[in-house]
């Protein structure tokens, strides 16, 4: 028996998925961008061994973590684009909304699954790596940002006021 393929494209916000399955009729919907409802849906979703998929998501970073956990453990074919890949091959777009970029993301993956690279999960040395970066940049342009202001508090004329917070600026900054 023939598997039919079907291709799905997900758009990745902070709490929600928008999910379209491209097959001979379109279907879209929102989960929670949660462990629990990933697996509950694909779990549902790729039990039906007559068709052979093709999960497409755009690399958001954080947000789209729980995704390259889980679905690289489940059958499925599934690919990590970078958002300047599919921003340059899909050309300049007009009226953008997340149900049409889940569509867009899923005939992306129609069109090129056959040129591109499965996924394949990141160790979880590399992934704590990251983190401690991402969170060493914030902790250093929020240092920044209150040694500027407070070079911005001694314009004020309360004395008091200006020692107690440059104070407290102190005790963060340290």
């Amino acid at each position: 028996m023939k598997t039919e393929l079907k291709f799905i494209g997900i758009d990745v916000s902070k709490a929600t998925l928008d999910v379209c399955v491209l097959s001979d009729s379109p279907e879209s919907l929102v989960i929670e961008n949660t462990e629990q409802s990933i697996i509950k849906y694909f779990g549902r979703l790729l039990k039906n061994t007559t068709h052979e998929y093709h999960i497409c998501v755009e690399n958001t970073g954080k947000y789209s973590w729980e995704l390259m956990r889980i679905l690289p453990g489940l059958k499925c074919s599934f690919y990590v684009v970078n958002p300047l890949h599919l921003k340059k091959n899909l050309g300049l777009v007009r009226g953008k909304n997340y149900v049409i970029d889940a569509v867009r993301i899923a005939r992306f993956i129609r069109r090129n699954h056959g040129e591109m690279d499965c996924y394949i999960e990141r160790r979880t040395e590399l992934e704590s790596q990251q983190v401690l970066v991402s969170e060493r940049k914030f902790r250093v342009k929020q240092r920044k940002e209150i040694k500027i202001k407070s070079k911005e508090i001694l314009v004020l004329g309360n004395v008091k006021l200006v020692r107690s917070i440059l104070s407290k600026n102190k005790k963060l900054i340290k």
